[in-house]
């Protein structure tokens, strides 16, 4: 990729800003610019923000951004070399706002690497991305889609709507990698996810079935509607697996991986899935790093299982890419309320999607101490457009001088925020009525 196509990019991007372009797109800029900004508002101080301190709230809070177009421009800068299998990662993340009543729309989320014996939920909001994993785990992925997850949905219903918007348009059938929490028949099994291949980590408590017996014509009585049941977490029922493979995984550990073909959900009896069992022989075994997880393939195709342990290892490289977005691109650090927040998640996805993009035009510039042997990261990339930005130039136009502002209206006495209380999905049972006198 040249700089005439990041050129371009930089141009689809700014047609896409409806209201307060110019002062987003110069925030866009800091943030690409100001790679040590500890906090959101120190990126009025780059070179590349050419208004005030005050524009940085003006535009998060009244801008406009088209969504639907954002999402046809990252389809159109889509970084899939040809030949290559085309692998996305959906998955949801947590922004915690416990003390925040002025923003709608909060509700319990998820906590993620707490200290035992915490409780793993917290106060906020959760959005759902989509994203293109790298052929090696790193933080190098691709943003397709990123949207908040509202109250009145859940992350698999919208997850889903996600993958079927991408795969209408996608050039080819991706393979969607999911963790746990989208292994389930209410996922996998909507019908708007069936344009692709899936491969998702199962809970082992999980029961599938085999198919019904044939029918016997001296047995009375219903014919079974299920065959044989299948636990993962039960050793009895599985029985001989239909394939397996040994060998070693990209770190050289050796990996035994076993197949069971022809099982199905038991309210999905239609719907044929392959579970895998993908078992490391050394290394630790931990929580965060079991040496035994059970898979689930889902597509026309057979599995390829010498290629299952890297294939799926792909899908933490989602997790490292939110984490370089929380702590380098401070997604989560300025305290907006809900509309501001979305517009300000949107300009850090592009930010994000800049540096894939910019990867291909400069190696980044490393720290004295920073290895010279491996690629380079998001970060160094970000360091190494600081010299380079300013001779792109950028397509919002310069500022307009207005005057002294006049200030509040005499008489002009403005009212305090609107609190918002926080949404339960699961509400408390209405009280008993108290019992009538006779």
């Amino acid at each position: 990729m040249d700089t005439t196509t990041f050129q371009a990019w930089r141009v689809a991007l700014y047609a896409t800003m409806t209201r307060r372009a110019a002062t987003l797109m110069n925030l866009l800029d800091a943030l690409l610019t100001l790679p040590h900004a500890k906090r959101a508002i120190e990126l009025t101080l780059s070179l590349a923000f050419a208004r005030r301190w005050t524009s940085f709230y003006d535009g998060v809070q009244e801008g406009h951004l088209n969504r639907r177009a954002l999402r046809q421009v990252y389809g159109a800068y889509l970084p899939s070399p040809p030949g290559r299998r085309l692998v996305i990662v959906l998955d949801a993340s947590s922004i915690f706002r416990p003390l925040s009543p002025t923003a709608r729309d909060r509700m319990f989320v998820h906590a993620a690497n707490l200290p035992a014996g915490a409780k793993p939920i917290g106060i906020g909001w959760q959005y759902s991305l989509l994203v293109v994993a790298p052929d090696t785990p790193s933080s190098w992925t691709y943003v397709l889609n990123c949207t908040r997850i509202r109250s009145g949905t859940t992350p698999a219903t919208l997850g889903a709507i996600q993958v079927a918007a991408f795969c209408s348009t996608a050039p080819v059938s991706p393979l969607l990698l999911l963790d746990r929490y989208y292994g389930s028949a209410t996922f996998l099994c909507d019908p708007r996810v069936q344009n692709c291949n899936k491969l998702a980590r199962i809970q082992t408590h999980r029961v599938f079935y085999r198919q019904p017996p044939p029918p016997d014509a001296h047995r009375p009585g219903r014919r079974p509607t299920k065959g044989a049941r299948f636990q993962p977490k039960d050793p009895t029922t599985h029985g001989e697996p239909t394939r397996t493979w040994s060998g070693t995984d990209a770190r050289g550990r050796r990996v035994t991986v076993r197949a069971w073909t022809d099982l199905y959900f038991p309210n999905h009896m239609t719907h044929p899935v392959t579970l895998l069992e993908c078992a490391r022989h050394d290394g630790p075994d931990t929580k965060a790093d079991p040496r035994v997880i059970w898979l689930l393939w889902d597509s026309p195709d057979d599995a390829p299982l010498a290629e299952i342990p890297d294939l799926y290892a792909r899908r933490f490289s989602v997790e490292h890419g939110i984490r370089f977005d929380k702590q380098q691109l401070l997604w989560d650090e300025p305290r907006l309320r809900t509309g501001a927040f979305d517009r300000w998640t949107d300009l850090v996805m592009m930010a994000h999607n800049s540096l894939a993009l910019a990867r291909g035009f400069t190696a980044g510039v490393r720290l004295p101490w920073e290895s010279e042997t491996r690629p380079p990261t998001p970060q160094q990339v970000r360091q190494a457009l600081v010299g380079i930005m300013p001779t792109l130039g950028t397509p919002a136009p310069p500022p307009q001088r207005r005057g002294k502002s006049p200030g509040r209206a005499v008489g002009a006495h403005p009212h305090p925020a609107k609190r918002y209380p926080i949404v339960r999905k699961s509400p408390f049972p209405p009280a008993p009525a108290p019992a009538s006198a006779a």
